[in-house]
């Protein structure tokens, strides 16, 4: 018996002797071992470099959908353009924070920093959704542009260099600025302007109630509140941008806003803010421009309260839709007597690559029997454009420095007209004049484009004029 289990043990021992080295030989110079261990080396190093690869498209698309709840509304906008036309439209209504691939935790932390729903009532900076380390964070944008108008001469300017700063002070309290530097800024023969344009101290306390202090934008119409010019798809600001709230109006004062939600695909959303308002000097030629006071002064006791609601969301019709109303109260001159009120509604609808937007203002002043002659009553004007974003097929799988995946065409359309004194007709320039103009501009990605405008003006008290545009936007 011993014999016999010694065989086996034998045996077994000798077959896995055999199994081993059948499974493992040994190499030698000349059997190509070498070479058999080369070609997975190759494959790993090849499959890590195809990772790397991925990772970086996974770094870019965050980083455009997480910088700012408008942009990344376009992004995402874009996406359903390019993609193949069974591509489901729904997805251009995607919040950023709804994004595949995005983790729970950043999920929370875009949805605190986008206000709950893409900061409905007035649009964070650039730096929104970059991820917070404490400190300051820099960003901003810039505008370069060429005019010929057919009354002047041609003109190349850097028209804007706007600097943006973010500071978070606690969990739920932060520090937004912006800080604009125009035509190159003041001294050394430039003849622009170097301002702050807003900043705020805010506590997201909740959702529909987040109280602030500073100098806030003047929540009157939607364009103020998002007035970045790489958001833009015309180069020149709207004449409501110009004469009835200069972008961006910022003022001293103290405020509120907040939104809460109205069922599962639309969101309610205020802004309100008690400023020192304007002084009594509203003219034809310039709208409210001139009555914007220093930072410091008042002209009366009195103050100006400006609100802004607005209904967004999306439905069966719509990708998305945001419908503004605002309104303003206050005392423009010196005595206290004259009151100043104010309305206006704004809109932004989108379906698929299409887009309708624009805005109406008015402001009326209860002036009394013994105004002077000339002296303004009433202004109003009106913008709308329509845009069709879109991509040739052809460069749909190009990826290239000039061709990103969120890289797009749009072809522009805007009307507007403006009355800065309703009591006369062509009081001065731009009373009573209208414009319409189409632009088609090129992203290379949401964050930076190049646009090429044409704009016929009409006046009445002046002859016609054309302008030709071309300009670069970008945030960095």
């Amino acid at each position: 018996m011993g014999a016999k289990h010694l065989s086996v043990r034998a045996w077994i021992t000798l077959g896995l002797a055999c199994a081993l080295g059948a499974q493992a030989p040994v190499a030698r110079a000349d059997d190509g071992s070498e070479d058999r261990l080369a070609r997975p080396e190759a494959l790993l190093l090849e499959q890590t470099e195809r990772i790397r690869r991925l990772e970086d498209d996974v770094s870019h698309w965050r980083q455009q959908a997480e910088s700012r709840p408008a942009v990344a509304e376009r992004v995402v906008r874009t996406q359903a353009t390019r993609a193949a036309p069974r591509a489901a439209p729904a997805a251009a209504a995607v919040a950023p924070y709804e994004q595949p691939g995005i983790t729970p935790d950043e999920r929370v932390e875009l949805t605190r920093l986008s206000g709950g729903a893409d900061r409905l009532v007035r649009a964070p900076s650039a730096l929104v959704g970059r991820a917070s380390t404490g400190g300051v964070r820099w960003g901003g944008y810039l505008t370069a542009e060429m005019r010929a108008n057919s009354s002047r001469n041609t003109t190349f300017d850097l028209h804007r260099l706007i600097l943006q700063l973010d500071a978070p002070i606690t969990d739920c309290v932060d520090f937004t600025a912006e800080v604009e530097i125009e035509h190159g800024g003041i001294g050394g023969g430039s003849d622009g302007d170097v301002r702050v344009e807003q900043a705020v101290v805010t506590a997201r306390l909740v959702d529909w109630f987040q109280p602030k202090i500073g100098a806030p934008l003047i929540p009157f119409g939607r364009y103020n509140l998002h007035h970045d010019d790489p958001l833009a798809d015309f180069t020149i600001r709207p004449w409501t941008a110009r004469y009835f709230v200069p972008t961006g109006f910022g003022q001293p004062g103290i405020g509120v806003e907040g939104s809460i939600g109205v069922g599962c695909d639309a969101r309610l959303a205020y802004d309100v803010v008690l400023t020192s308002g304007f002084a009594d000097d509203f003219t034809a030629g310039g709208g409210v421009r001139g009555g914007r006071q220093e930072w410091d002064v008042d002209n009366n006791e009195n103050k100006q309260l400006w609100a802004r609601v607005v209904l967004a969301g999306r439905n069966r019709f719509l990708d998305r839709y945001e419908i503004g109303l605002s309104g303003t109260t206050g005392k423009l001159d010196d005595a206290g007597d004259e009151a100043l009120t104010g309305w206006g509604v704004d809109w932004l609808l989108r379906k698929g690559p299409f887009e309708l937007q624009g805005e109406y203002l008015r402001y009326d002043i209860d002036r009394g029997a013994g105004a002077p002659a000339g002296t303004v009553h009433g202004l109003d004007g009106l913008w709308a454009e329509a845009a069709w974003h879109f991509m040739p097929c052809a460069w749909r799988a190009c990826d290239t420095c000039l061709i990103t995946p969120t890289s797009h065409f749009t072809l522009a359309a805007r009307y507007q007209t403006t009355d800065l004194d309703d009591r006369s007709v062509g009081a001065a320039k731009q009373d009573d004049a209208e414009s319409f103009g189409v632009a088609l501009n090129y992203r290379l990605t949401e964050r930076t484009v190049l646009r090429l405008d044409h704009t016929w003006l009409h006046f009445e008290n002046a002859a016609d004029e054309r302008e030709l545009t071309f300009s670069l936007s970008t945030y960095f």
